[in-house]
């Protein structure tokens, strides 16, 4: 993450544009958007600093600033966003339209003479020379029509380095040949789970430290398992709720775990289970999360699996796309995953979070799934909450993988968006996962695939549940 050496420049340059007197009376937002470079390099990376305040006279109500007009070739580094106080609100990013770059801040209540200011740091390509091109802009409900003259700042940043566009023409250079595309798909998915495993752990040597396994036939329970398994070096795999799916049990006996934990109580995997799972343990010790439900067996998974963690992320425990795509990332980034209810807060998911003291919270998902009042229950203490969404599961999976993936991926996993099992067991390798409707890909998700540019991308499961169309289009990235 880079420095922003010019903020403090940048913020005290900025101040005189708050000196004017409101237009008339009531609230009057005004911003400005300042670059810590004056010129950038394609390929360089950089800084924005946004800075609203209430010049009126009257505090303002439902702030909001939204930064819409970021190039989708612009590198965004998510993980550098930031705003100060953090108390202010929330942030993050929301993927809709053909953009997946737009910046989305809530501030709820700004005092007269109050301020906030909103950092994040990007890289610019070539593709957006001569310049780049960002305008901000702020609003509140109550802020008076007179006054929201100066709701908006721009900021052209030039480039250097740009092709000359009257220079003779160079060479085509020889075609990128573009990552492998394969399929990796058992008969069911209990061999799907074990083939990835595979991959997760491909030389066992004496036996593993670790393996997780959760139910093949619902989500909740292994929602949290799958970084938690990543903490522990440690593959995912599925059982039915009465027996061991012989792909399953041979992929156990070839990684010899020292423990097998089981993420669910005996409704979901029965004692016989259980029972089984110590003769495929080579100390025959298995651990069992089970708590009174989801969300209660969710935080008893992750109180194992993380003694402290400076970041946590948060998605519904009632459905199952957002927590796949979450769970990749969180993996990525040494996260626990932790369930919410769509209107409360768990009792169980709050009493982790006050253990772990993160600094930050992303939430995945929008407001119809994690409510505004969870994500207000969040931010208590001055942590930063950040809501990572899109306009339907496969534009939030796209925002996950902009927000915490860059470019040059050594590995991509494409999978349905239409069950579960797939992306759930890759969740563990850590790389990024984006979702696909069987029939075709949409095109947020093709251009994502691109930004990525990985050496390799792996699609899950066969034909009936990711087509053909899809893998082609997909090796045409």
């Amino acid at each position: 993450m880079i420095v922003l050496a010019a903020s403090i420049l940048a913020l005290t340059s900025t101040s005189a544009s708050f000196v004017a007197a409101a237009a008339v009376p009531g609230p009057d937002m005004t911003i400005t958007k300042a670059s810590s470079k004056a010129t950038v390099a394609a390929g360089d990376s950089y800084s924005y600093l946004i800075t609203i305040r209430n010049a009126g006279t009257q505090a303002a109500s439902g702030v909001a600033v939204a930064d819409t007009s970021v190039e989708p070739d612009v590198d965004v580094d998510f993980s550098s966003l930031t705003w100060n106080p953090a108390s202010a609100g929330t942030c993050g990013w929301r993927v809709f339209g053909s953009d997946p770059n737009n910046l989305q801040c809530a501030f709820g209540t700004v005092a007269v003479g109050a301020q906030v200011s909103v950092s994040f740091n990007v890289t610019a390509p070539v593709a957006t020379c001569p310049r780049v091109r960002n305008t901000s802009t702020v609003s509140a409900t109550n802020e008076p029509t007179g006054n929201q003259g100066n709701n908006s700042a721009v900021v052209n940043v030039p480039m250097t380095g740009c092709p000359d566009p009257t220079a003779s023409p160079t060479p085509t250079p020889t075609p990128d040949p573009g990552p492998t595309t394969n399929r990796i798909f058992g008969a069911d998915r209990y061999a799907t789970a074990a083939l990835l495993s595979q991959r997760r752990v491909p030389s066992p040597g004496s036996g593993v430290n670790a393996v997780y396994v959760a139910s093949g036939e619902n989500f909740p329970d292994a929602l949290a398992a799958g970084p938690a398994a990543s903490r522990r070096g440690a593959p995912l795999l599925l059982v039915r709720p009465g027996s061991i799916p012989g792909s399953t049990r041979n992929e156990l006996t070839r990684l010899k775990p020292a423990t097998i934990y089981v993420a669910g109580g005996p409704a979901v995997i029965s004692s016989a289970v259980v029972a089984e799972l110590r003769t495929l343990s080579r100390t025959g010790s298995v651990v069992r999360f089970a708590g009174i439900d989801r969300y209660d067996t969710a935080a008893r998974t992750v109180a194992q699996a993380f003694p402290s963690a400076s970041a946590v992320m948060i998605a519904t425990g009632e459905n199952f796309p957002d927590a796949l795509a979450g769970g990749a990332a969180a993996s990525d980034r040494g996260m626990p995953i932790l369930l919410t209810r769509g209107s409360m807060l768990p009792a169980a998911t709050k009493a982790q979070i006050d253990r772990l003291k993160p600094s930050r919270v992303y939430i995945v998902g929008g407001t119809a799934v994690v409510s505004s009042s969870v994500e207000s229950a969040l931010r208590g203490s001055g942590r930063a909450v950040v809501r990572i969404s899109g306009q339907d599961r496969y534009l939030t999976a796209v925002g996950v993988s902009r927000a915490f993936f860059h470019e040059g991926s050594n590995h991509l996993f494409v999978a349905t968006g239409a069950n579960f099992p797939d992306a759930l067991s890759a969740g563990p390798l850590g790389d990024p996962v984006l979702l696909t409707p069987r029939g075709g890909l949409p095109s947020l998700v093709a251009v994502e695939a691109t930004r990525l540019d990985p050496s390799s991308i792996h699609v899950l499961g066969g034909p009936t549940v990711v087509s053909d169309t899809v893998l082609n289009q997909l090796r045409a990235t």
